[in-house]
């Protein structure tokens, strides 16, 4: 008889279960839908990293028409032409940049500082390594330098770039 009460116990909650409400479909989003940004894009990641730098400055998803995308974009594209390394890497090191300055008071843009780089590599005629360009403009900064003036050395000590 307990095998009989067992069956109707399983077959109540079975019919039971019947009326409950159906789980919400989950739509999945596109990774560039969401905020998901990590500190720094990984190699193979599908964010795109124009859409990544507006996002992190405005501290959610940017919409798709969001008009820094578009800049960001450009001054990646034109990076990419003028330095050694890729969009992504390109776009980590300027917020590794961008964050370094923020914790010794320095408060630069994304843009300011691709526009300053890109400017600079355009000047020197010759492919510059992102990175290298960063750390050198972040040593003039806390050095006490102004945004002007450490653009300046840079193009001095770089003119000659390949």
């Amino acid at each position: 008889m307990s095998r009989a009460l067992a069956l109707l116990a399983a077959l109540a909650a079975a019919l039971a279960s019947c009326d409950a409400p159906p789980e919400p479909e989950r739509r999945k989003l596109p990774a560039q839908e969401r905020l998901e940004a990590p500190d720094w894009l990984p190699a193979g990641t599908r964010i795109d990293p124009a859409w990544w730098l507006a996002s992190r400055r405005i501290g959610g998803p940017a919409p798709k028409d969001d008009k820094m995308i578009e800049i960001y974009r450009n001054f990646l594209v034109q990076g990419e032409r003028q330095f050694h390394e890729e969009q992504r890497m390109i776009a980590n090191r300027t917020v590794q940049t961008a964050q370094a300055l923020a914790d010794h008071g320095i408060s630069e843009t994304y843009d300011s500082l691709l526009d300053g780089f890109t400017s600079l590599a355009d000047f020197t005629g010759g492919k510059l390594l992102y990175g290298q360009i960063c750390q050198h403009y972040l040593n003039l900064r806390e050095r006490g330098e102004t945004r002007d003036a450490a653009l300046e050395e840079l193009r001095r000590a770089y003119p000659h770039a390949h």
